[in-house]
């Protein structure tokens, strides 16, 4: 189960240290679809975070089985953002990552908190 969460966190966040080689708007738009793609990760994350300070297997079972679909759903999402901006290249990572963290940084936070959590 750890994979499945670590595997497109893993892709998304990669894919930030890159950039493309268009505007500011263009990078806004790509935070954005970064923002959008990760927003199911990071509510799954938390449902199995609170079912796991309950308690409830039940919801533990739901958490996890649910983890695993939004992560086949990130996976596909990121490649999605691959193909649709093309290659990219390092020395503009900063303006992409830094323009999602603005965007959404809650999100983040919370990703960061789960692959923090799976890697212990």
């Amino acid at each position: 189960m750890k994979n499945h969460l670590f595997y497109p966190c893993f892709l998304l966040l990669s894919w930030l240290c890159c950039s493309c080689t268009t505007g500011a708007s263009e990078e806004e738009k790509i935070a954005q679809e970064i923002c959008t793609c990760m927003t199911p990760l990071a509510a799954a994350y938390t449902s199995m975070r609170d079912a796991m300070a309950a308690g409830d297997p039940e919801a533990i079972t739901r958490a996890a089985e649910k983890l695993e679909v939004v992560g086949e759903q990130v996976e596909d999402c990121a490649d999605h953002i691959d193909e649709k901006y093309g290659p990219f290249e390092e020395e503009e990572g900063g303006a992409i990552q830094s323009a999602v963290q603005e965007k959404c940084p809650d999100i983040i936070n919370t990703i960061n908190e789960a692959e923090s959590n799976m890697v212990k």
